[in-house]
């Protein structure tokens, strides 16, 4: 052997008398999930460091909602077979939604497979009769029933800290299992499971249909659940779909789930689903609710028995969102007499509220001018003394009336609210243009005289259909900084609402 030979034999030796801390640093920044793996098949020692990063962050991503997730099963198998790389894995993630059988539509059709021996005995083992272990093996044969081979994966995650997944319309093997995980049912009752799982998302990729809200009560019995995102969520048509309740959301006993904050984009619940899910909670600190159009759900919007259940949270609630999305209030019940958008009543007695963003209707009514007389003071009459931040969304709905209440709020800057620092609207570019002076002077006198930042953003290109391919998709969370894989239908792309130039 040459003396250089000798010099790189040496150096390799020495490879893993590197400190294992600096090791684990320097594959923590890896980005690229080929070069972990050639470094776990490199050697023992490199396994035992790289491992964690390679699993940590588990994405199964198909091309499109066709493509099956053909990693699916094998993986399910490999964690089952081996428990100690399915403890490494910290985040899932699932995009497009996963299949519930060959009726769903169908990826893959109806062939039927062998089962493996680790499936059909973690489904042996999970199951809580006879019946139901024997259904469960069959669709388990079944190549497009990937909801029941996912419900055998999740409970193996047991390191868990958040999940990112999109369902079909109405599974029913993974919300169960998640609920039975949730309420330490058998066989989580001698293996708790999820006692890191902090964030779920749910969302569905269809963009005219919801999914109904018998999929999401499952989030609210996880034991350690404290931000609960959801999308594209609508309440079931059911005979009288103004007050129905889904079951799982029924069955959560008040106050009992650790979730402070929920944040739902695109999503209309009926009277009875959203106040099961205001009840469900102990204490909320954050809520976001956009309100959902079209074909998303035909149950009723009713702005004062929303506004009702709020109050349940209302000396820990700390950021509010209401909001509807930038195609108006016209829902698919219009007509028929079962909604009610009387602007909601007073939110001053909201002990913690610190930052609100709400809908012009939901706080001055689809007509303010005739719904609310006194529109003028209706901010300084709705909003708590230690108010920091106010936003109004869709301020073209009724932009005379949104100066006047500005102003009025300006002006009590040094009085009743000594805590205001932020005001912002969200409106057209024609009406901005068409009461530029009368914006210019609110600015002026929020930031001049006032010591207020005052914004007024451009809701150019709101609309379905505007603007199509300057959309980006919207990030989660009050502040929008809470980042998930982008939604398959879609309807969670937006365009970025500029800040209108008031000195043009």
């Amino acid at each position: 052997m040459s003396p250089k030979q000798g010099k790189i034999s040496r150096m390799s030796t020495n490879v893993p008398e590197i400190p294992i801390e600096v090791l684990s640093r320097i594959f923590s920044v890896v980005d690229s999930k080929a070069t972990l793996k050639n470094l776990i098949l490199s050697s023992k020692n490199f396994y035992s460091i790289a491992a964690p990063h390679l699993y940590s962050y588990l994405e199964l991503l198909t091309a499109d909602w066709e493509t099956p997730f053909y990693a699916l099963r094998p993986l399910t198998c490999l964690f089952l077979r081996k428990p100690e790389l399915a403890q490494h894995v910290r985040h899932l993630a699932l995009r497009s939604t996963f299949e519930d059988g060959p009726s769903s539509g169908g990826k893959q059709g109806n062939k039927k497979l062998d089962l493996d021996p680790e499936i059909r005995s973690a489904i042996i083992a999970s199951a809580q009769s006879k019946e139901e272990e024997g259904q469960w093996l069959e669709d388990a044969s079944e190549q497009a029933h990937e909801d029941c081979i996912l419900s055998l994966l999740l409970p193996t995650l047991t390191n868990l800290h958040s999940i990112d997944i999109e369902m079909p319309v109405k599974p029913e093997y993974v919300p169960r299992q998640l609920e039975r995980i949730g309420r330490g049912e058998h066989p989580f009752d001698k293996k708790p499971t999820f006692s890191k799982l902090t964030d779920i998302h749910i969302a569905h990729d269809d963009s005219k249909y919801g999914l109904y809200t018998d999929s999401i009560g499952c989030a609210f019995y996880l034991p350690a659940i404290q931000n609960i995102y959801l999308h594209r969520i609508g309440s079931s048509d059911g005979p009288n779909p103004s007050d129905e309740i889904a079951a799982p959301l029924q069955n959560i006993p008040d106050g009992s789930s650790a979730v402070t904050s929920i944040d739902m984009h695109d999503c209309k619940l009926s009277t009875g689903d959203f106040a099961r899910m205001m009840r469900a909670p102990k204490a909320l600190t954050s809520f976001c609710y956009e309100v959902g159009w079209g074909h998303l759900s035909y149950a009723a919007c009713r702005f004062p028995e929303m506004r009702a259940e709020l109050d349940r949270h209302k000396t820990t609630l700390r950021d509010l969102w209401l909001d509807y999305v930038p195609d108006g209030i016209e829902w698919l019940t219009e007509g028929d007499d079962i909604d009610d958008t009387t602007p909601m009543k007073s939110f001053a007695e909201f002990s913690a509220l610190r930052r609100i963003k709400i809908g012009m209707a939901m706080m001055f009514g689809e007509d303010a001018e005739e719904d609310m007389p006194g529109y003028q003071n209706r901010l300084v009459e709705a909003l708590p003394a230690q108010i920091e931040y106010v936003k109004i969304t869709r301020a073209e709905d009724s932009p005379d009336v949104i100066v006047g209440a500005l102003e009025n709020l300006i002006l009590q800057k040094g009085g009743k609210f000594p805590e205001l620092r932020h005001l912002e609207i969200e409106c057209s570019e024609t009406q901005v243009n068409d009461r530029k002076d009368q914006y210019r002077r609110l600015k002026q006198l929020a930031e001049n005289e006032k010591g207020l930042t005052f914004v007024v953003r451009d809701t150019r290109g709101a609309l379905v259909g505007e603007d199509y391919d300057q959309r980006v998709e919207r990030k989660w969370g009050f502040d929008e900084n809470i980042e998930w894989q982008p939604c398959t239908s879609d309807c969670n792309a937006r365009c970025v609402f500029p800040v209108h130039d008031l000195e043009k």
